[in-house]
């Protein structure tokens, strides 16, 4: 987990635990679709609707918002001033360079899961 500053911590110890946040919050969401964006689409109704269902397949992932407006430290990939935040580095992450093979622990399983940019994965329980 995550420790947040505490009661007397400074400006720069809150900016922090946020990008750190917002690094490990976009890892994951990208993470579950690469794991998810080649299963069958052919249960694309009843349950998959619905409900949660790991066997149902991801069709895209959408990041709200590529930049910032006004100054602030959630939500973007780019800041204000167009630097990266953190957000971008967990996104960067989780896709990497679109040629490798990585490990990654499944949150609805825990499972460790290596998934590649190939149309297979492998599960290890």
């Amino acid at each position: 987990g995550v420790a947040l500053p505490s009661a007397g911590a400074t400006a720069l110890s809150y900016l922090r635990a946020s990008q750190l946040l917002s690094f490990a919050t976009r890892r994951a969401m990208y993470e579950a679709y690469e794991r998810h964006k080649f299963t069958s689409v052919a249960a694309l109704s009843g349950s998959c609707m619905s409900s949660y269902n790991s066997s149902c397949a991801a069709t895209g992932a959408v990041h709200w918002m590529l930049n910032n407006a006004w100054p602030q430290n959630i939500w973007s990939l780019y800041d204000f001033y167009m630097y990266p935040t953190g957000a971008y580095f967990g996104v960067r992450a989780a896709l990497g360079d679109g040629h490798r093979y990585s490990a990654q622990v499944s949150y609805d399983d825990d499972a460790a899961v290596f998934v590649t940019t190939s149309t297979t994965t492998t599960t290890a329980a």
